[in-house]
């Protein structure tokens, strides 16, 4: 007694072409969810999975400030070129206790004169945030 293969290879090949069906399906309601193309390209299952992203440049920039050092006076330019509820840059001393807080109110390009007679020789810190984020942080020194 033996093996017919014809009876035992073709049932198995369809169950195979089945499953690819049903596979494909699903990678069409996948798609369909997460807003990624998901392409059959062979009958294999090989399958490529695409993604579709839109760039955008929302940036925050703080500069550095010149100059640094300083003696009396320096100047710090910023930009948001995002929207946003709450910004402000921050200055603190180095042992993080709070100088000044100045409230940024439009997005766009800045410019902050600081005039420090009054404060200290020392390293100082600054930075700015955004929606109660801090973006970034710089140093400056005084002489």
């Amino acid at each position: 007694m033996g093996l017919r293969y014809t009876e035992f290879v073709v049932p198995l090949i369809k169950a195979v072409q089945e499953q690819q069906k049903l596979i494909d399906t699903l990678f069409v309601m996948v798609n369909a969810k997460s807003g990624q193309r998901i392409e059959n390209t062979s009958g294999s299952g090989n399958n490529t999975i695409e993604t579709d992203i839109t760039l955008t440049n929302k940036k925050i920039v703080l500069d550095q400030n010149s100059p640094n050092p300083f003696h009396d006076q320096t100047t710090i330019t910023y930009e948001i070129k995002t929207d946003f509820k709450t910004a402000a840059i921050m200055f603190t001393d180095m042992g993080g206790e709070i100088i000044k807080e100045v409230p940024i109110r439009e997005k766009g390009k800045g410019q902050i004169n600081v005039f420090a007679q009054d404060l200290t020789t020392g390293m100082y810190t600054y930075y700015i945030v955004v929606d109660g984020k801090t973006m970034y942080a710089k140093k400056m020194v005084k002489e």
